[in-house]
């Protein structure tokens, strides 16, 4: 209902998918607005897993009413996360921050504006600590391993409202993030539309993105 905070009934789904892909490997959201207060992190641990988010429709071009939507009620860390992932699917799902636009960008002053003007200084955004829509290996892993998240697909998913949309491998320590495909998104009212942040990044395919 937008309103109630879903994040532990969220979190205790995508754990269960984790811990039991014999069982069931997707976790559904339907049509409405979910609503959370903490980031969703996918995680195993410090193992690999893999699992399957899904909305009901395509979030890139369905109007507000027919999409699975989370509202991330918070000005701090990443939407979802996916730490130490392998073969990830996130599709059809609409996520949302309350990062704060600059109302003053016009057509007239973009080229001219300086990149600090779009800062919003509500929000908590680092290396360490990224506010973005979806972030991979947003953290280091806690066994201090170097290994990290490859196999990605991001597709017909609509982000708005952070400081970055999409976030690859914020933290200098994590290595891999590779095989990432960014298919038909839409991603609006950010700062950075995409940021890969790891040097060692092979294989991102970005097709058909529309930023406004």
């Amino acid at each position: 209902d937008g309103v109630t905070d879903d994040f532990i009934a969220d979190s205790t789904a995508i754990a269960y998918c984790i811990s039991n892909p014999a069982i069931c490997s997707t976790v559904y959201f339907p049509i409405g607005h979910t609503r959370i207060t903490k980031p969703l992190i996918l995680s195993n641990h410090g193992h690999f897993f893999t699992i399957h988010l899904k909305g009901a429709l395509p979030a890139k071009s369905s109007p507000d009413a027919y999409q699975s939507a989370i509202i991330c009620d918070y000005k701090a860390g990443p939407g979802i996360g996916i730490q130490l992932g392998r073969g990830i699917i996130i599709e059809n799902l609409a996520i949302q921050g309350k990062y704060r636009f600059p109302n003053s960008i016009n057509i007239k002053n973009i080229g001219t504006t300086t990149f600090d003007h779009w800062n919003d200084r509500s929000v908590t955004d680092s290396r360490y600590e990224p506010y973005a829509g979806i972030v991979i290996d947003p953290y280091q892993n806690a066994s201090g391993s170097s290994g990290g998240t490859s196999g990605v697909e991001i597709r017909q998913c609509s982000i708005r409202q952070f400081m970055v949309g999409i976030c690859l491998t914020p933290n200098p320590i994590t290595a891999n993030d590779e095989m990432i495909n960014i298919i038909d998104d839409d991603i609006g009212g950010v700062r950075v539309a995409i940021a890969i942040g790891q040097d060692q990044s092979k294989e991102i395919h970005i097709d058909r993105l529309k930023v406004w």
